[in-house]
């Protein structure tokens, strides 16, 4: 990517992603969204951890799309979401980053404030709303009011922005723990970042499939357990 090319961007979205097959619907979906971050001003980045033969399918799919790259090998933590953050901060081409998990939607109003509060702040840290919500998703938008009332600051995003430098400067983060997303958070906070929460600033998630949502209450009362009151009136 040269210098000239950079320049046009505003930001860099980063995509950590691995499947297990290729499923040509979300690559459809996905290859939508693509089109309409680079109208946003978006460097797309797709960081995937995926088998050759799935890899080579995404590819052929969002190859004219965004920068689609396998993760850097030198990369070994046990959780791999995390090896591919660090293989897109290494190869953004931009000063401001914003992540994101595979559920999350940004609309281009929603990066260009993004955007504006990289000017003030190191790292930014939004909160989500889910839609649609079939059942499964209006328990978790419960849990998540629940912890925006108990937490000050806010319940925890499957996104979030930051500084380049900054991630430069604060190195690299715990990629053994399953909570990678808030560990990086904390991460930059320990190391003197300065961090905003942003409470008034909704990013959509997509409601996971029931199967998915079953699979993922170990990680949430993990998440729980830090809130000991919150754990013990419940």
């Amino acid at each position: 990517m040269s210098f000239s090319s950079a320049k046009k961007f505003r930001c860099t979205y980063l995509l950590p992603i691995r499947r297990a097959r290729a499923c040509h619907e979300e690559m459809a979906d996905f290859a939508l969204y693509f089109r309409r971050l680079a109208r946003a001003g978006c460097e797309v980045l797709v960081v995937d951890g995926s088998a050759p033969e799935i890899f080579a399918a995404h590819d052929e799919a969002w190859r004219d799309l965004c920068r689609h790259v396998r993760v850097n090998p030198k990369y070994t933590y046990l959780n791999g979401k995390v090896n591919g953050v660090h293989t897109g901060v290494d190869l953004a081409s931009c000063e401001k980053i914003v992540l994101a998990d595979d559920d999350i939607r940004y609309t281009p109003e929603d990066i260009e404030r993004a955007c504006e509060l990289l000017e003030q702040h190191e790292m930014v840290r939004p909160q989500n709303y889910l839609s649609p919500l079939p059942w499964w998703a209006r328990m978790e938008s419960a849990r998540m009011l629940i912890n925006r009332g108990v937490l000050r600051t806010g319940d925890y995003p499957g996104t979030c922005a930051f500084r380049r430098s900054t991630c430069l400067r604060v190195g690299h983060y715990d990629g053994d723990v399953l909570f990678d997303n808030e560990e990086m958070v904390r991460h930059f906070v320990l190391q003197g970042a300065e961090v905003c929460y942003a409470l008034d600033f909704f990013i959509l998630k997509r409601p996971s499939t029931l199967r998915k949502w079953v699979e993922q209450r170990p990680r949430q009362a993990y998440e729980d357990f830090v809130m000991r009151a919150k754990t013990l009136l419940f």
